[in-house]
């Protein structure tokens, strides 16, 4: 059954105004859990999205169950774009009963898709399933083809009427029942869009009895994602269009670069690095060979062990290391999908980052700048103020950059590397916005 819970939290029940609930209807967010095998799993989800620092995103849950009241069979995944397409307000938060998504995560989500003029969903993967997504991306030289697979369950959010879109084009494109089931195989590739995907590290719950398991569930996937590319071949030939389809011919390679969602606060680490998304894409004649490619390509994982989110994950401990030697014209940009300004309270602003030797040096020829929404940039600061810090055992490295003219409306701060002495790969242990510091730091050389 598909089961509303209308916000069962004490601490948003004061959200009743009028232009409240008109802003809500035009920003909030449906979360929709499909409920499997494991509704002790639910209760702790449901306690995440009620949150307090939700209170102004999360505006209702719904909890799917996969067997629906009163249908005669069992709907699967189609179940979530039923209870989405069903839901009250502008964007929905789709989600499995064993994986939990942390409050700052759905906030960041929420602040990324605003921004957004086309209908779209960025899904959150673990590195195993991020790998897998880089590689399952193919694009044809004449611009017809640019899609990427993406798992919906570990966490998306969507605008709603992306979710009603993609359940008529199952209509039109005479879905069978099975197919209807699979529905998370064929949604992004039919999209037929460059997924955003980010980085995460969430956290799986575990219990119950998973759906998609073993060989048979490995045999599975792979057909229905064959089935996908097909369609996908199938329509882009056809004189019928259907919205839900992007047809744009404009010849494109999906955009070289990673996300990776911080953890403890609301931020957003990307940064654009030779080996990071795009240079995972499979050129195609047929979106159908792109399973083939896949399957005959050598996939890299040391990225697994030290992905970009390892710089954002307010763990010291951990940290992300670059498959390749830094090149110059290197960048990483953290949006605070907000203002320095409050953070501050008024005063300097800078960016830190922890590190080590090597990428200490690295970043002494780096710059930094900032801007409200990655058009216009600030001047840059060069030369950073670094100094050495004794952490668990070992050496690291902090350096800072302060900002420079009004940092109020600054939102995206970006480093990036514009001289380069020796090569070397970057190591960043973590990044992160703060107010400035006003000790004496000693700067290294």
């Amino acid at each position: 059954m598909i089961q509303e819970i209308p916000r069962p939290c004490s601490a948003i029940e004061d959200l009743t105004s009028a232009s409240t609930t008109e802003l809500l209807i035009r920003s909030g967010v449906s979360a929709v859990i499909l409920n499997w095998s494991r509704f002790e799993n639910v209760v702790l989800i449901v306690s995440g999205l009620c949150d307090p620092s939700l209170r102004d995103v999360v505006s209702e849950i719904i909890v799917s169950r996969l067997r629906i009241v009163n249908s005669p069979e069992n709907l699967y995944f189609q179940a979530r774009f039923i209870a989405c397409s069903a839901a009250t307000f502008k964007y929905c938060f789709i989600q499995d009963d064993d994986y939990f998504v942390r409050p700052e995560v759905i906030r960041t989500l929420h602040s990324r898709i605003r921004l957004t003029g086309i209908p779209k969903s960025i899904h959150l993967l673990p590195p195993h399933e991020h790998l897998s997504s880089a590689s399952l991306t193919g694009y044809s030289l004449d611009g017809r083809i640019h899609t990427r697979f993406a798992w919906v369950g570990h966490g998306t959010m969507m605008h709603r009427e992306l979710s009603e879109s993609f359940l008529a084009l199952m209509d039109d494109l005479n879905f069978s029942s099975e197919e209807r089931k699979m529905a998370d195989n064929y949604f992004t590739l039919l999209r037929n869009d460059f997924t955003e995907i980010w980085h995460d590290q969430g956290i799986e719950l575990g219990g119950g009895q998973p759906f998609t398991v073993g060989t048979e569930g490995e045999q599975r996937n792979r057909l229905h994602i064959g089935n996908a590319l097909a369609y996908l071949d199938e329509h882009l030939g056809s004189s019928r269009g259907h919205p839900y389809v992007l047809q744009d011919t404009q010849s494109r390679l999906p955009r070289e670069r990673d996300y990776a969602v911080c953890l403890g606060r609301t931020c957003l680490l990307s940064a654009s690095l030779p080996g990071s998304l795009g240079d995972t894409a499979h050129q195609v004649g047929v979106a159908k060979d792109l399973l083939l490619m896949v399957a005959n390509s050598s996939i890299v994982t040391g990225s697994l062990e030290s992905g970009l989110s390892r710089a954002a994950d307010a763990d010291p401990k951990t940290y992300f290391e670059s498959k390749q030697d830094a090149q110059v014209g290197d960048f990483f940009t953290l949006d605070l999908t907000g203002q320095v300004g409050p953070l501050d309270q008024g005063k300097n602003a800078e960016i830190a980052l922890l590190v080590d030797a090597a990428t200490a040096d690295l970043l002494h020829g780096a710059q930094v700048d900032h801007s409200p929404d990655e058009g216009q940039w600030s001047p840059p600061v060069t030369q950073p103020s670094c100094h050495k810090l004794e952490l668990y055992g070992g050496e690291l490295t902090e350096c800072c950059f302060r900002l420079r003219g009004d940092v109020s409306s600054a939102r995206h701060l970006r480093v990036t590397l514009k001289n380069l002495k020796e090569k070397a790969p970057w190591r960043i242990h973590e990044i992160w916005a703060r107010a400035s510091s006003a000790k004496t730091v000693v700067n290294v050389a």
